[in-house]
């Protein structure tokens, strides 16, 4: 299937937030080396996709949506974005991840996989937004993580 990020947008949104679309303007410019120079980030409409590309970052208003980064370079990029949908947006999207399922070792720690930590780290820096982490009730063997605006 592929290493690969997800969302649920509720159908209030109408269109994105301003304040959304500006700070995704800002994470782009900042990565546009991993990034193909294409891009589209306003009220009805955020892509872009990754050098060299897998497949688009595409979110539409009240639209839930995939993307599968293959851990290529622009997957830090992907989480950022999906971040500030998180800030932004609150309890009218949830984000999930396969990064969010992780070991044992990295759950008693509250290690997520792949880019996750460094893309939390690197929005509060810049943004100043702060996320918390939330364990998900499990039973199966597995430990997983939710990500909830401070």
């Amino acid at each position: 299937m592929g290493y690969s990020h997800y969302w649920e947008l509720d159908k209030k949104v109408k269109e994105l937030p301003i304040e959304l679309v500006n700070d995704i303007k800002v994470i782009i410019e900042k990565n546009i080396d991993v990034l193909d120079g294409d891009y589209t980030a306003d009220k009805g409409l955020l892509l872009f996709n990754g050098e060299p590309a897998h497949e688009t970052f595409y979110v539409e208003p009240y639209e839930n949506g995939f993307c599968k980064t293959a851990r290529k370079p622009y997957d830090l990029v992907v989480c950022k974005a999906l971040l500030l949908m998180k800030y932004h947006l609150k309890d009218l999207v949830d984000i999930s991840s396969d990064g969010f399922w992780v070991s044992e070792e990295m759950a008693e720690t509250e290690t997520l996989d792949e880019n996750w930590n460094e893309a939390i780290e690197q929005v509060e820096e810049l943004f100043g937004y702060k996320y918390d982490l939330i364990k998900l009730d499990t039973s199966d063997g597995y430990f997983g993580f939710g990500i909830e605006v401070r």
